[in-house]
């Protein structure tokens, strides 16, 4: 930009590790088999554009991938919410992919 002359500066405020797991590893095939089931609609993987703790995960080689109750477009804003009926769907989900990835 300021070889186009614009006078600018930058200053970094949050900068993290980005972090991405194949959509046919296990856990992601397991995510989406058990999303299909318990909600009946097919899983969308989606990169955020957020800081998440499974960085964290993804340096040390273990897989990762954020899923949950909220809505992505509202997420920690003076507006978010959670449907209730998300809750438990989304625990339902995780039990059932649990289970199938330690009984692999």
């Amino acid at each position: 930009m300021r070889a186009r002359g614009i006078d600018l500066e930058v200053e970094v405020l949050q900068e993290g590790d980005s972090s991405a797991q194949a959509v046919d590893s296990p856990l992601a095939v397991a995510l989406a088999r058990n999303i299909q089931s318990v909600t009946g609609k097919p899983a969308q993987f989606e990169m955020c554009p957020g800081l998440l703790e499974i960085r964290y995960y993804a340096a040390v080689g273990i897989p990762a991938l954020a899923y949950g109750p909220g809505l992505l477009a509202v997420s920690h804003g003076p507006r978010e919410f959670v449907p209730v009926d998300n809750i438990a769907s989304v625990a339902r989900v995780y039990a059932a992919t649990a289970l199938e990835l330690i009984n692999r």
